[in-house]
């Protein structure tokens, strides 16, 4: 027969040597603007002078002092024009040079300029409004907002830093040479080298451009080398050399991948035509090894070009066919196919063998059907007079096998009327009678046991028969008994516990255990409200003084404590009235006064910086205080 088809191993596919186009650079990001800063926060309101009660306007919100920069139009490509001199620069913005390759934007995204930014609202420190407003001058300092900074500044040395934010930066010839130099940097950095020709003024500018391009077109071309796009990487070549080095990959790659025509018109020596007939050499001899192997002795000898290397292709159609021959005679055995098997044998001791497989397998098919009593089969099976004799002999034993099993499954199964059935001898009869006399005994026993073990005690005392049985019944309802009275006492249910009582003694035991548990469960419940903070109820439970006493302690302390929370509270959020209703001592009283003075001086002063002739009379009480206030109107 044929041998059956194996897997063969696909032939590797060429590699494809196309080349990709170079990719267009993206544009460089735009110069990111400086954000805008949110509104300065609400001061709390300071309490006034009377009533404290009324709410300052709002302050007007800030003028923003940031600017958008230049925007940089799309980049150009690596080799750019010359310049076209030098624009205006007397107003331009200096940008800020990036670090980063010229590349940066094929491998990684750029990284912006980290700026300062608002502060988050749910990020603003809670607290009084003056830890707020230097939340927001340190941010206004940070933006460089002259505007925000004047408006929030209170101390000398934060007016300073303000009037530090307002200096104006020294115009003239030497900002326009400093924003030059700045953009000329930046263009560079983003590879935009025409716009940054237009910026040189010098050999040195030129000179400096041109070093950093042909460093890009250096990094570009490694980096398409190191790709395979050797056909873009010769785009960038200008030298002899990068050229030469070029073009020996591309050949090199041609050869590697099979692509002898090409190589060929590629090589330009003798020395590149003998190492693409070596490639070719190599790629023929193991294409014949590849169909050789595979048993494709046609195809093999299409590669063959010696006589012996045809002998050879032929010797290994010949081991390959031999080596498919075995393997099917060998499957075909194990399989059981015995007919297939003898088609492929060749050899005597190939026949002796399936043979001899044949011959154990119809022994044990016989031997099964026997065990199975398929005795129609196992006549088939039978091949001689001992066989066809062992097949009889089973065959007349097998009602007499069929009732011994039967009984036995029915005295198992306690069918005892079946069991007497299938029973011939005395014995068995016997057997059967006594197992079913134990039988009845056994299942007294099991009832009494299952009756206990559900506590029905009535049925359980009906299946005894022995004193002894009664009092292992009795002995087990008692301690049933004696556990469900301590589990009443434990959830507290003395009533319930009494009715299970069997003596006077019993019930003293539950009355006692009651009266000590209900005192336990007063003094745990009176330290629960004492806890809680509820001290009417932990004043219903006291029953000595000293508990009294600890009452009203605890009560004094408690509401002390609550009194000087409110007044902290009220002193934070500027309720002068309702601060004042809490002091308590002269200390108290006088430091109120203090703090709410303090209020007052910061919102006088603050309304007096706004000219605000409203707010700032109703904050003022001193005659100086009444004067500058006149002043403003």
């Amino acid at each position: 027969p044929p041998p059956p088809p194996p897997a063969e191993p696909q032939p590797p596919e060429p590699v494809s040597t196309s080349y990709r186009d170079e990719p267009s650079p993206t544009p460089a990001p735009s110069p990111a603007p400086a954000p805008e800063p949110a509104p300065a926060p609400e001061p709390e309101p300071a309490p006034a002078p009377a009533s404290y009660e009324s709410k300052p306007e709002d302050p007007p919100a800030p003028v923003s002092t940031s600017y958008r920069d230049e925007q940089p139009e799309k980049k150009s490509g690596i080799f750019g024009t010359l310049g076209k001199g030098i624009t205006s620069l007397a107003h331009a913005v200096v940008p800020t040079p990036k670090k980063d390759s010229v590349r940066e934007e094929k491998k990684e995204s750029r990284r912006e300029e980290e700026e300062p930014v608002a502060p988050p609202a749910d990020e603003v420190p809670e607290g009084s409004p003056e830890e707020n407003r230097k939340v927001w001058f340190e941010y206004a300092v940070a933006t460089d907002d002259y505007t925000l900074a004047n408006e929030l500044w209170v101390t000398p040395e934060e007016k300073a830093i303000c009037d530090g934010l307002k200096t104006p930066a020294p115009a003239g010839e030497v900002d326009v040479e400093e924003a030059r130099c700045a953009w000329l940097g930046y263009h560079i950095a983003e590879g935009e080298f025409g716009k940054a020709e237009e910026m040189c003024v010098g050999p040195e500018d030129f000179a400096k451009v041109s070093a950093a391009q042909d460093a890009a077109r250096t990094e570009w071309r490694d980096y398409e080398m190191s790709c395979g796009n050797y056909k873009t990487a010769m785009s960038y070549s200008v030298t002899d050399e990068e050229i030469a080095e070029c073009e020996q990959a591309m050949f090199k790659k041609e050869c590697e991948t099979g692509s002898y025509k090409k190589a060929l018109k590629q090589a330009k020596t003798p020395e590149q035509v003998a190492e693409v007939e070596k490639y070719q050499e190599a790629g023929r001899v193991a294409w014949m090894e590849y169909h050789a192997a595979c048993g494709d002795t046609s195809a093999a000898l299409k590669y063959a070009v010696t006589d012996e290397e045809e002998e050879k292709c032929k010797q290994a159609g010949i081991d390959k066919c031999e080596s498919n021959r075995k393997e099917w005679l060998a499957y075909y055995t194990e399989k059981g196919d015995y007919r297939k098997a003898e088609e492929c044998c060749v050899e005597p001791a190939e026949y002796e063998a399936v043979a001899a497989k044949k011959e154990e397998d119809r022994k044990a098919w016989l031997k099964y059907a026997i065990e199975t009593a398929d005795y129609k089969s196992a006549e088939q099976y039978a091949v001689d007079e001992a066989e066809a004799a062992e097949v009889a002999a089973s065959k007349a034993a097998y009602p007499e096998v069929c009732r011994s099993q039967w009984r036995v499954y029915y005295l198992e199964t306690k069918q005892y009327k079946k069991a007497k059935d299938c029973s011939v001898t005395p014995e068995e009869v016997a057997e059967c009678e006594a197992a079913e006399a134990g039988s009845e005994e056994q299942s007294r026993t099991e009832w009494k046991a299952y009756y206990v073990e559900t506590t029905q005690y009535e049925r359980a005392i009906g299946m005894c028969i022995t004193p002894e049985e009664e009092g292992e019944v009795d002995a087990s309802f008692e301690a049933v008994r004696q556990a469900h009275v301590a589990e009443l006492k434990k959830k507290g249910k003395y009533h319930e516990a009494k009715k299970y009582a069997l003596s006077d003694e019993e019930v003293k035991a539950c009355d006692e255990e009651e009266d000590a548990n209900q005192e336990v469960c007063r003094v745990e419940w009176y330290k629960y409200h004492l806890e809680c903070g509820k001290y009417k109820e932990a004043k219903a439970l006291a029953v000595t003084p000293e508990e009294d006493a600890e009452c009203d302690k605890a009560e004094s302390e408690q509401l002390e404590t609550n009194r000087t929370a409110w007044l902290g509270y009220y002193q934070e959020i500027g309720d002068y009235t309702s601060a004042k209703a809490l002091c308590c001592s002269k200390e108290e009283d006088e430091e109120c006064s203090k703090i709410f003075d303090q209020y007052r001086s910061e919102w006088l002063r603050y309304a007096m910086d706004n000219k605000d002739y409203a707010l700032a009379k109703k904050y003022s009480v001193t005659p100086e205080e009444l004067a500058a206030c006149e002043a403003l109107k």
